[in-house]
């Protein structure tokens, strides 16, 4: 009778359990359309973020999905740090965390690219000594690193804040800095900066960042 007594009870306790557990959808704009989610709670724990689509960039979603998706579930809170270098998605997967938890029942408030983490103290390193610092690892970053060593300077510091170089030219596989080079022309290859920013265009997009991404004296590399 015992046994029977426990086994309805932990019968119970399953079915309050599988109960709890509930799907919520969320969508936010990322860097070149929605980012749609779905978001498993078990009472008010998020308990799992699933990626339903996206458009972004396959290299860039694929690296920042996994890192936002921890970020949050360890913060239990989509108010954290984004990722560097995929500022737009990481805004678009917090912003559709938040509103998923708002379908069930908890607002994170207004999530825009200011949304982050609280400030964390500063970590203050050993000092070295170098003769030349290069500060980004993007295309011109590392340009400036070959050139370097090719003039025979060996102490150098090449500083980047992402967990991978490249910067820029990870967008187009490497040729993104290569626009209308020899490069491309014995590869069979016409493009131009022009083209560039037709093909890559988001309503998003402002003056001000088209002129700093693009900047049209690479078309002369």
């Amino acid at each position: 009778m015992k046994k029977l007594i426990l086994s309805f009870l932990l019968a119970c306790t399953t079915l309050s359990f599988s109960n709890e557990m509930k799907e919520y959808d969320g969508k936010g704009g990322g860097f070149s359309g929605d980012i749609q989610l779905k978001v498993v709670t078990d009472g008010e724990k998020i308990e799992d973020i699933k990626l339903v689509s996206d458009k972004e960039t396959s290299h860039i979603i694929s690296r920042a999905f996994p890192i936002m998706k921890e970020r949050i579930l360890k913060a239990q809170s989509p108010i954290v740090d984004s990722v560097s270098g995929a500022t737009y998605t990481s805004t678009g997967i917090k912003r559709a965390v938040g509103q998923a938890m708002k379908k069930a029942g908890k607002d994170f408030g207004r999530i825009n690219f200011k949304t982050s983490a609280p400030e964390q103290p500063v970590a203050y390193l050993e000092p070295v000594n170098t003769d030349l610092v290069i500060i980004g690892g993007g295309p011109a970053g590392l340009a400036a690193a070959i050139s370097a060593k090719e003039a025979g300077l060996n102490n150098m510091i090449l500083i980047e804040k992402m967990d991978i170089l490249s910067g820029n030219g990870k967008y187009d596989m490497n040729f993104y800095d290569l626009i209308n080079s020899e490069a491309q022309r014995k590869a069979g290859v016409e493009d131009s900066v022009e083209k560039l920013i037709a093909d890559n265009s988001n309503p998003l997009d402002t003056p001000d960042r088209i002129s700093c991404t693009y900047d049209k004296r690479w078309s002369s590399s």
